[in-house]
């Protein structure tokens, strides 16, 4: 595991977790792969688009097989796939991320807890980093200057408590020394970050830890995505049809190669 630079906290605020990341968080998609998976779906299915058409509207880029894998929340996506996919599918993506009002909350979904993969695409929670990449989308996303600490909703802080192993009351005075004392690297990642492809209808992806995948979710979608619902909040039935769907032109695909 490579070595990295670590805030200095005051005395007395001390990490909970021990250093678990593979890659730092800037290399981080901001699109979850469960939540993309579940949004895609929803919007095949709502809009009778079967999969070889799909993946001919890709000009060979995917294969029918490969569109099962990202409908099933595999690996996390470059942003030119996730703007290639965007297209195909016709679901609303934005170049960049847009000020929207957010609040974060913590997806623990069976398919991603119960994932054997050692580590393969997922991000441990390192606690300095995941915060600073918190704080950095915040500011983006209130399209605030980095000055003054910013006021931070307390759900918010409950979340990232949960998420962190911490005390709310530790999470705020962490984020508030990060604001006052760590500006560089805050200006920095929000350079990196107002830079990345955005899905709305899947949140933005903070992090992902064992016990979940922290998204700060807008509380209005734009009316161009033309989505109400939020990405795995639809008809499960819908859902569990277009799954046997994708099992079964996976298979016949497999089968006719």
């Amino acid at each position: 595991m490579q070595d990295r630079s670590r805030l200095k906290f005051p005395v007395g605020v001390a990490d909970a977790l021990p250093v678990r990341t593979l890659s730092g968080l800037d290399t981080l998609t901001l699109v979850s792969p469960l939540r993309l998976g579940q949004l895609l779906v929803e919007h095949r299915c709502n809009h009778y688009l079967n999969l070889e058409a799909l993946a001919r509207r890709t000009a060979g880029r995917f294969s029918v097989a490969a569109l099962v894998a990202i409908e099933a929340g595999g690996d996390p996506l470059s942003d030119e796939d996730l703007g290639l996919l965007s297209d195909a599918y016709g679901v609303y993506a934005e170049p960049f991320v847009r000020p929207h009002r957010t609040r974060l909350v913590m997806d623990t979904d069976d398919a991603m807890l119960a994932d054997p993969a050692p580590q393969a695409h997922r991000i441990g929670l390192d606690t300095d980093e995941a915060l600073v990449r918190y704080v950095g989308l915040i500011h983006v996303l209130r399209a605030a200057v980095v000055a003054n600490p910013l006021p931070l909703r307390h759900e918010d802080l409950e979340v990232l408590a949960s998420a962190l192993y911490l005390e709310p009351a530790e999470v705020q005075q962490r984020l508030d020394w990060l604001m006052l004392n760590a500006r560089h690297r805050i200006g920095r990642r929000m350079q990196r970050l107002r830079r990345r492809m955005v899905i709305p209808a899947a949140g933005i992806l903070v992090g992902t830890s064992e016990a979940g995948q922290l998204i700060l979710e807008p509380h209005a979608l734009p009316p161009e995505s033309g989505v109400r619902l939020r990405a795995g909040q639809g008809d499960t039935n819908v859902i569990a049809l277009a799954q046997r769907e994708s099992t079964y032109v996976a298979t016949y695909a497999a089968h006719s190669a």
